[in-house]
């Protein structure tokens, strides 16, 4: 419902909070606010759908100050993430009809670049592909592209690489290891060529799962509460381990910490030690 809180990690306490409907005129998503907020040196960046110029905001995150406020997107469902390319430092948000760029210190636009996508679901969080390209994909048939981007005296500009509809991502976040890239097409875990897009496999069974990816493999949590282990590999889906952890709609992507693993559905969260130790 577009509430953002900061608390006292020790005990819970209220620091300051922001209520991003009520005070920046923030577009409640159809699905709820589902951004997480990005921490940006002294800045907590959050995408608020705003109207205005009020749609990207950039907080203090000491006091919840307003630092600056940026842009008039319709809000998406995707976090935002900070890169440097060739010496420029930008936040890129995944809004509910465009990739948007633009400098943390005062919010000022770099680039744009329009991606509609049925019930503005941009979900998935953009990828860096180092050192100056990012990839993005969307469900509802839309596919996903690379794009390439380009400093010059400080004016960022991006050219298309390539895009297809080999990665249809409908929420799920793909994971980048090495040159290749790991996702979900709706409900097929896939390997794709990051620079390319051409497909190196595909492997069914997990329905609309989530992974992420730990030391050269992949952790993959299917829809169903299937948890899998399996290696970050072109050369074809490689499975070490597998259990049934739990059941009921699983659409959260797993957490690795300190040699535990949590995972949760809609209605409880499991802790497993995945550290090989009894």
């Amino acid at each position: 419902y577009g509430k953002l809180y900061a608390l006292n990690a020790k005990n819970g306490e209220k620091l300051w909070a922001h209520d991003l409907k009520r005070e920046f005129g923030g577009k409640v998503p159809q699905w709820g606010f589902s951004a997480s907020p990005l921490v940006e040196g002294n800045l907590l960046l959050i995408e608020a759908g705003g109207n205005a110029g009020k749609s990207l905001i950039a907080f203090d995150k000491k006091s919840g100050r307003e630092v600056w406020a940026s842009q008039t997107d319709a809000p998406g469902y995707s976090s935002p993430i900070a890169i440097t390319v060739n010496g420029v430092r930008q936040v890129i948000f995944f809004t509910g009809t465009t990739l948007v760029s633009v400098s943390p210190v005062d919010g000022k636009l770099y680039w744009r670049h329009s991606w509609q996508t049925s019930y503005d679901v941009n979900a998935a969080t953009p990828v860096f592909l180092p050192n100056d390209k990012v990839f993005i994909s969307s469900g509802y048939d839309k596919g996903a592209t690379v794009l390439q981007m380009k400093v010059n005296s400080g004016r960022v500009t991006v050219e298309e690489i390539w895009k297809s509809r080999v990665m249809k991502s409908h929420f799920a976040s793909s994971v980048l290891h090495g040159n290749y890239l790991y996702g979900f097409d709706n409900a097929i875990l896939k390997c794709i060529e990051a620079t390319t897009g051409k497909e190196q496999w595909a492997e069914r069974g997990f329905g609309k799962g989530s992974l992420m990816g730990a030391e050269g493999h992949l952790i993959i949590l299917g829809e169903r509460g299937n948890l899998v282990l399996a290696e970050a590999t072109p050369s074809g889906y490689k499975e070490k381990a597998s259990a049934q952890v739990l059941n009921g709609r699983c659409w959260t992507v797993p957490t690795l910490a300190g040699g535990k693993l949590y995972i949760r559905n809609q209605k409880e969260m499991v802790c497993l030690d995945v550290t090989g130790q009894n």
